[in-house]
């Protein structure tokens, strides 16, 4: 197992990511402090500032990230999914706030 900087809690979730005028669906695989690893099967280039759509207890909640990196060989062959690390970047208080509560 690699080592991590920061603690993570893995399992998947739903969200919708922005870029300009489109939006994508993801499946979070796992989140920290500092950010979250999608599944998606579109390519978002690196440093690429995008908008996330968390829904957390019932709340929508936007988090502003920017693309990290781009792992394009997890899937099958053929197959278009693409793993994506996306870092937060100035998250709002409510949102750092469910991090902590969650990653404990």
């Amino acid at each position: 197992m690699e080592n991590r900087r920061e603690e993570r809690v893995y399992g998947l979730k739903n969200l919708i990511i922005r870029s300009e005028d489109k939006e994508f669906s993801a499946v979070m695989t796992s989140i920290s402090k500092t950010g979250v690893s999608v599944i998606i099967d579109t390519v978002l280039p690196t440093y690429k500032e995008i908008l996330m759509d968390f829904e957390i207890e019932n709340n929508k909640i936007n988090v502003k990230g920017s693309v990290r990196w781009v792992n394009d060989h997890m899937a099958e062959p053929g197959s278009n999914l693409k793993e994506i690390g996306i870092l937060f970047l100035n998250p709002p208080d409510n949102f750092i706030e469910y991090l902590d509560k969650i990653l404990k």
